[in-house]
C-alpha cells in the first residue's frame, strides 16, 4: 500500500469566502479554469509574482517565478518581504562591480588610467556593458594607449590589427576558430592561436594549391613559374609555413602553410589581367613579398615576448611545484618519515618529487595531503623495512667478518696452496643453528672474534660431513661398479660434477669456489620472506665496510647463497657421459680409473692430443688433461675417440714451447682475465697488476712469470677454467 500523499491546496474556496464571492471576482466572458492542485512552493512562486505585478517595479535579476526554476541560487541573497512591505528588492550578485559604469566617466578613466593591458582585457570579458564601452574605438586612445604606456616590455602593436585585438591574442590562449583553451603557441606570421584539430583543417601542403587554383580560373597552371615561387621554393615564398609533424613510419610530412592566406592570394592572383607580363608578376611578387616582410617585422617580437612569457610561467610553476614539494617533506618529517627520507638518498627523494601527486603547482591543502600520504603510503613503508634491514645488516657486518676470518684461520696455513682456497665461505655456515645461535643476538650483547672463532671446528666438521653425504649420493650411481665400494668415492679422479652453466671438471673440493654455485641474481632469489638473519647473511658484502649488496659487472644486484647440490646438472645422461670421458682421459694418462685419485693426476704431468682431431695431420694440438676434458664440448663432441699421451722425449719440447709462450705479450696478456693467489700471503687474491706490485713490494720480487713458475702465485682455483684453456698448443711432433 503506497503511503499517503501530502495535503494540496486546490482552487477551492478559503475559510471565511463564499463561492458566490469567488465567482463574482471573475469576468462573465473569463474562459473556465479547471481548478488543479497547488502545491506550497508553486503557490510561493505565484505570490511573489503577484506581488512584482502590483508594485510595477523593475524586474531585473530578480528570481524567476516559473516552477521549473531553481529556489536557491549560489551568491545571491532573497531577503523575505516582511509584513505590509509589497515592494520587492533588488538581488544582486556578490562581487560584481554593476555600479561601476554608472560613476561618472572622469572617475572611470582615473581608476582605468592606472591599470595595465591586461586589467583592461579581463575588465572587457565581465559583462555586455564592459564590453560595449572597452571596445568603443572612439575611447581607444584614452584606455588601450594608456594602459599600454603602464605595462611593461610588451611588444609592438602590427598596424593591420586593433589594440584590444592585440592584447587578446596575446593573453587569451583560446583557438582563433573554435575557442578551445590551452593554446599557448602563436603561429609564428600569422598572429593567430590554432589547436591540433582547427591547425589539420585550416592548414594544407602546397599539392593543394593547383586544385584550388584551378577553381578561379580556366586554365591549368600547375607548372606556372610563379605559382611554384611563391609556395614552394622556401628561399623565395611569401606565406610562412610549419612543421607537419612525421609519419608512421618517421619519415617528415610535408610543410603546411594557412588556407586563408593561401585563398586570399590565389584570388589576387586569378584577379590579374590576362596574359600577365613579366612587369606585372614581378610587382604582384614584390607587394606579396613587402606585406610578408611587415608580418615578420611584427612578428619576430611577438615572437620573443611568447617564449619569454612561457619561460617565465614556467619558472613560477616549478617554483610552486618546489615550495609544495618542500612543505610535503617537512610534514612527512612531522609525520615520523624522517630516517626514511634520510634512507632515500637524494635520487631516491628527486623520484618522489617526479610523482603526479606531488608534481603540482596548486597549494598542499588537507585533502591533497591526504591523496599525497595514500600514494606514498607503498614506498614510505617498504623504505622503512629497508632501513631496519640495513641498520641490522651493519649490525652483523662485523660478526660475519669474523667468521669468514675463522674459516680462513682453520683451512689456510703458509705456504698456501690452491686446496687451501677451495673452502666452505660464510655463507655456508651462517645459516646452521649452531653458527646463527652465536651471531643472531642483540646489538646490545658483544660478540668477539674469540666466541665465534671457538665453535668453528664442530661446525665445520658437520658441515662437510653432510656435503660430503649428498655428493657421493649424487656420483654414485654414475661410476664404474668396480668402484661403487669405495668408502669415499669423491677422492677418485674420475668422479667429476658439472654444473648446469658451465662444461668444466669440477671436483671435490675445488667445486666450492666455482662462481655458480655461491650466487644468483636478486631477481632470481625469492628473499621476500626470508626473516632479518637471512636476508642479511645473503645480502652481505664483506667487501665493503658498510651495508652495499653486491653486484655483478652489469650493476645487477646478487644475493650469495649458501653451496646446493641442486646448482648440479639434473640430467642423468650427462653425469654419465662426464664421468666416461674423465676415464678416457685418466687410461690415457696411464693410470688406473678405478684407483687413480685427483693428486696421481696432478702428478703425471702428462700431456695428450686428441686422436681423432689430429691422426692425419702432422701437427698436434696437446693439452692438459683439464683442457683436454673441455675439448670434448668446444672442438669435437664424438665421445668415441682416444686419447694419445705425448712420448717423454717429445714432452721436453712441449715445455719447451710452453716456457716461449710463457714469454710473450699474449700469454701476459691473458693473464688479465685471471685472479692469482700469492702462496706467501694467506689472504691475497688480486688480478695481474695487482699481484706484480705487491710482489714488488712486499716480497722483492720482479719477474712475475718466474713467480708463477715457481709456485709463489698461482691461479686462483676459481679461474681454473681459464686457466687450463692457457695450457693448450699446436705443435709439430
Amino acid at each position: 500500500m503506497a503511503p499517503p500523499r501530502k495535503k494540496q491546496r486546490t482552487g477551492t474556496p478559503t475559510a471565511g469566502q463564499s463561492p458566490s464571492t469567488t465567482a463574482a471576482a471573475v469576468a462573465p466572458d473569463a474562459p473556465q479554469i479547471i481548478t488543479r492542485r497547488i502545491t506550497r512552493a508553486a503557490a510561493r512562486q505565484a505570490q511573489l509574482g503577484a506581488m512584482i505585478t502590483t508594485t510595477g517595479t523593475e524586474t531585473e535579476n530578480v528570481l524567476p517565478v516559473n516552477g521549473n526554476a531553481k529556489r536557491k541560487q549560489r551568491g545571491r541573497t532573497t531577503p523575505r518581504a516582511k509584513d505590509g512591505d509589497t515592494a520587492v528588492k533588488r538581488v544582486t550578485l556578490k562581487g560584481r562591480l554593476h555600479l561601476l559604469p554608472d560613476i561618472a566617466l572622469e572617475i572611470q578613466f582615473m581608476i582605468y588610467n592606472q591599470l595595465q593591458s591586461r586589467d583592461l582585457h579581463h575588465l572587457s570579458r565581465t559583462c555586455k556593458k564592459f564590453r560595449a564601452f572597452f571596445l568603443n574605438k572612439k575611447l581607444a586612445e584614452k584606455l588601450w594607449e594608456c594602459a599600454r604606456r603602464n605595462t611593461d616590455s610588451l611588444p609592438p602593436r602590427p598596424p593591420f590589427m586593433s589594440e584590444p585585438a592585440f592584447i587578446h591574442l596575446l593573453y587569451t590562449s583560446n583557438c582563433h576558430y573554435c575557442g578551445a583553451q590551452g593554446v599557448r603557441k602563436i603561429l609564428h606570421g600569422c598572429f593567430i592561436r590554432l589547436c591540433p584539430s582547427c591547425f589539420e583543417n585550416s592548414t594544407t601542403d602546397t599539392d593543394w594549391l593547383s586544385s584550388e587554383y584551378n577553381k578561379h580560373t580556366n586554365t591549368n597552371l600547375h607548372g606556372n613559374r610563379l605559382l611554384r615561387s611563391l609556395f614552394y621554393y622556401d628561399d623565395e615564398a611569401v606565406l610562412p609555413t610549419f612543421d607537419g609533424g612525421r609519419w608512421k613510419d618517421g619519415r617528415e610530412k610535408p610543410r603546411r602553410l594557412l588556407k586563408s592566406d593561401a585563398k586570399n592570394i590565389i584570388e589576387r592572383l586569378a584577379q590579374l589581367p590576362q596574359p600577365c607580363t613579366a612587369e606585372d608578376t614581378e610587382a604582384f611578387k614584390k607587394a606579396l613579398v613587402e606585406e610578408q616582410d611587415l608580418r615578420l617585422q611584427y612578428s619576430e617580437p611577438v615572437q620573443t615576448w611568447s617564449n619569454d612569457r612561457e619561460d617565465h610561467r614556467k619558472q613560477e610553476l616549478k617554483d610552486l611545484r618546489q615550495r609544495r614539494f618542500e612543505t610535503i617533506l617537512v610534514r612527512l618529517r612531522d609525520a615520523g618519515w624522517g630516517p626514511e627520507l634520510d634512507f632515500l638518498g637524494e635520487d631516491d627523494v628527486n623520484k618522489i618529487a617526479k610523482m603526479p601527486v606531488v608534481r603540482q603547482s596548486c597549494k598542499l591543502t588537507e585533502g591533497s595531503w591526504n591523496k599525497v600520504l595514500v600514494s606514498l603510503d607503498k614506498l614510505l613503508n617498504d623504505t622503512r623495512m629497508r632501513r631496519c634491514r640495513a641498520e641490522h645488516c651493519d649490525v652483523l657486518h662485523p660478526r660475519f667478518a669474523d667468521l669468514e676470518e675463522a674459516l680462513q684461520a682453520h683451512y689456510v696455513t703458509l705456504p698456501r696452496n690452491a686446496r687451501m682456497d677451495c673452502r666452505p665461505t660464510y655463507i655456508d655456515l651462517a645459516l646452521m643453528p649452531e653458527c646463527r645461535a652465536i651471531i643472531d643476538v642483540p646489538a646490545s650483547v658483544t660478540v668477539t672474534a674469540e666466541d665465534v672463532a671457538a665453535g668453528i671446528p664442530a661446525v665445520v666438521e658437520k658441515w662437510e660431513a653432510n656435503m660430503k653425504k649428498e655428493l657421493t649420493a649424487y656420483i654414485r650411481p654414475h661410476l664404474p661398479k668396480i668402484t661403487r665400494r669405495n668408502p669415499d668415492p669423491l677422492t677418485l679422479a674420475i668422479a667429476v660434477f658439472n654444473c648446469k652453466h658451465d662444461r668444466v671438471p669440477l671436483h671435490w673440493p675445488d667445486m666450492l669456489v666455482h662462481r655458480c654455485f655461491h650466487s644468483v641474481h636478486a631477481d632470481m632469489d625469492d628473499s621476500k620472506d626470508d626473516d632479518a638473519y637471512t636476508y642479511a647473511a645473503k645480502v652481505m658484502n664483506l667487501e665493503q665496510p658498510t651495508f652495499y649488496p653486491p653486484c655483478d659487472l652489469y650493476g645487477n644486484e646478487k644475493h650469495n647463497v649458501p653451496f646446493r647440490t641442486s646448482d648440479l646438472t639434473s640430467e642423468s645422461e650427462d653425469a654419465r657421459r662426464a664421468v666416461d670421458r674423465m676415464s678416457a682421459i685418466v687410461s690415457a694418462c696411464g693410470l688406473n680409473p678405478s684407483k687413480a685419485t685427483i693428486e696421481d693426476l696432478e702428478r703425471t704431468d702428462a700431456w695428450l692430443w686428441c686422436t681423432y682431431c689430429d691422426e692425419d695431420s702432422g701437427r698436434r694440438r696437446v693439452m692438459k688433461w683439464r683442457a683436454a676434458f673441455e675439448h670434448y664440448s668446444t672442438f669435437c663432441s664424438v665421445d668415441d675417440h682416444k686419447w694419445s699421451r705425448v712420448d717423454k722425449d717429445d714432452v721436453r719440447l712441449v715445455h719447451a714451447v710452453y716456457e716461449k709462450a710463457s714469454r710473450e705479450p699474449k700469454w701476459r696478456y691473458n693473464l688479465m682475465d685471471l685472479d692469482l693467489s700469492c702462496s706467501l700471503c694467506s689472504a691475497f687474491d688480486a688480478p695481474l697488476y695487482a699481484m706484480q706490485v705487491h710482489l714488488k713490494k712486499t716480497h722483492g720480487l720482479d719477474d712475475l712469470i718466474q713467480a708463477l713458475h715457481d709456485g709463489i702465485i698461482y691461479c686462483h682455483p676459481s679461474y681454473l677454467d681459464l686457466w687450463s684453456s692457457m695450457h693448450s698448443y699446436v705443435i709439430d711432433l
